[in-house]
């Protein structure tokens, strides 16, 4: 895609790449610096419930609405499943080496962190996700399994507050847009920009703003 530096930037003293990626468009500096306004997450209760760890076997649906625990986690075999459509907040998503699913048609997650690690999936069937990061923790995808499965990049947002960090790891094919206009992102390892999809199987479809 296209990169954009702040006006009076030098692109090639902001912009850095590693071997093998790339950007299809030279990175340019815009006229003039644009705004950036604050990410305010959406406020909501934090279930009671402690922990939930989600047991291996057959995927276990969860309606977003009635979801009682304040954080997750979901190991090898597991596989939660979001339903339903509406807003939830939670501390913490750790997915280790299980599946997490969303199948809500317009579902909002608010948490302070989300990890998944290498042998773990998560993917998106709803129309419409959004996933705010609230400051409080850190985001991170491993290897290839955040999937958003209509690759309509409208259909995926991840909107960080402050100074989350959020990390993008290898392989990983993205479709999506991400708002996060103070945090600390790193796009690592085998995960490149563009915008045709048979230059590379490696790519961020969508938007990417930070300061």
């Amino acid at each position: 895609g296209q990169g954009i530096v702040g006006a009076g930037g030098v692109p090639s003293s902001v912009v850095s790449a590693s071997p093998g990626v790339f950007h299809i468009d030279p990175p340019t500096a815009a006229s003039s610096n644009l705004g950036f306004p604050s990410v305010d997450p959406p406020s909501g209760t934090i279930g009671s419930g402690g922990s939930y760890n989600v047991p291996p076997g057959d995927p276990v649906p969860r309606d977003v609405q009635n979801f009682t625990y304040s954080s997750v986690t979901v190991g090898a075999g597991a596989t939660l499943v979001f339903t339903g459509s509406g807003q939830l907040n939670l501390n913490a998503i750790n997915v280790t080496g299980g599946t997490v699913r969303v199948d809500g048609s317009e579902v909002t997650l608010v948490l302070d962190t989300l990890d998944t690690d290498v042998n773990s999936s998560f993917i998106s069937n709803a129309s419409k996700l959004k996933i705010y990061g609230t400051g409080n923790g850190t985001f991170r995808f491993a290897k290839n399994n955040v999937v958003n499965t209509s690759q309509n990049p409208a259909a995926l947002k991840l909107i960080l507050k402050g100074t989350n960090s959020l990390t993008l790891k290898k392989d990983n094919a993205f479709y999506g847009a991400i708002y996060a206009p103070d945090a600390l992102v790193t796009v690592d390892s085998n995960l490149s920009w563009g915008r045709v999809r048979l230059m590379t199987t490696r790519v961020i479809f969508g938007s990417f703003l930070r300061k």
